[in-house]
């Protein structure tokens, strides 16, 4: 039998579920701005803007099925790409967590290569093209805890995340061709042969997203208003997914690349600090970082919506150095 509560009863219950609800989150806040309260003395918020320069060159490689011999290698090489951002960071006690953003400045930033091998060790084909960033980010979050040691000294083991999306374009393509659909011959011929030939090719749109796990360690030296700290650090684990897009009259053909890698990557950084007062601090910070070719797979189509698996591997591997200039605030 079903129950049918009157309407002021229903009115009642769903007045009081409401207000139940509310006085929980009230009572959530209440709590937590207590604990502020408590712990506020102890914690301290940074702001720090900043724009970086950044020279990073990305490449990726198609092997014949036995992986021994190259058939195609792209090269990325943003030579001049600017970031401005921001970081946040937290600190309590000795622990310390920060967050940080930075985008691209969209433009003219390299040169972009491809390389095709249609006779195994022979370099038959060679396009440049110019590089243009279309859109680039960068999000890292990192924990530290830091352990003091003897003479201003201090070590802090860490670990981190860091997520990169890229989009590049190649335009203006220009390809010096020796295989023999393009030469004539009956044989192919190095790129940069007599009887090779230069024509303009459709560009290159490249996709990349990246996420690299960090652990490593942190070294610290304060020198009255100045800080010194070193970090190293090595990755457990990458992962990277890539789109390659070469544009034609007809659409174009898309290559899908994916690896995992493990201890394949690892990152040196440099931060110099100096402490203007006790709130306000400029610093400059160098980074280094390198992964070397990590195998996987890649599959092919006309459409992007395509998934032809093939049965090459494939190789990606990257270079970066970045130079940054920021300010500090603190809370």
């Amino acid at each position: 039998m079903q129950f049918n509560a009157p309407h002021s009863l229903k009115v009642f219950l769903n007045c009081g579920g409401a207000f139940f609800i509310f006085m929980k989150k009230i009572l959530f806040v209440f709590i937590i701005f207590n604990c502020s309260l408590i712990f506020c003395r102890e914690i301290s918020v940074a702001i720090r803007p900043f724009i970086s320069y950044n020279n990073d060159t990305v490449s990726y490689s198609i092997y014949d099925e036995e992986g021994q011999n190259l058939v195609s290698k792209l090269d990325w090489e943003a030579l001049y790409l600017f970031k401005p951002g921001i970081e946040a960071g937290l600190s309590f006690k000795n622990w310390s967590l920060n967050f940080s953003g930075a985008i691209a400045i969209p433009a003219e930033c390299g040169i972009m290569y491809d390389s095709d091998w249609y006779t195994p060790g022979i370099k038959t084909n060679l396009a440049k093209s110019r590089l243009d960033a279309d859109l680039c980010y960068d999000l890292k979050i990192q924990l530290s805890h830091r352990f003091f040691l003897p003479k201003e000294f201090c070590v802090a083991p860490l670990i981190a995340y860091n997520y990169s999306h890229s989009v590049f374009r190649a335009k203006d393509t220009v390809s010096w061709c020796g295989d023999s659909g393009h030469t004539g011959l009956y044989y192919d011929v190095p790129w940069n042969n007599e009887q090779a030939v230069k024509v303009s090719k459709f560009g290159i749109d490249f996709f990349n997203d990246t996420s690299i796990f960090f652990i490593g360690a942190g070294l610290e030296k304060v020198f009255d208003k100045w800080q010194l700290e070193v970090e190293a650090l090595v990755s457990p684990f990458i992962y990277i997914s890539s789109i390659d897009h070469h544009l034609n009259n007809y659409g174009g053909r898309y290559f899908l690349l994916i690896q995992k890698g493990f201890f394949s990557a690892f990152s040196l950084n440099l931060n110099c600090t100096c402490n203007i007062d006790k709130n306000n601090s400029i610093y400059v910070a160098l980074a280094f970082s390198y992964c070397k070719e990590t195998r996987g797979v890649f599959y092919f189509g006309q459409k992007e919506s395509d998934d032809k698996l093939c049965d090459q591997p494939c190789g990606f591997c990257f270079m970066k150095f970045s130079l940054k200039l920021g300010w500090d605030f603190k809370f």
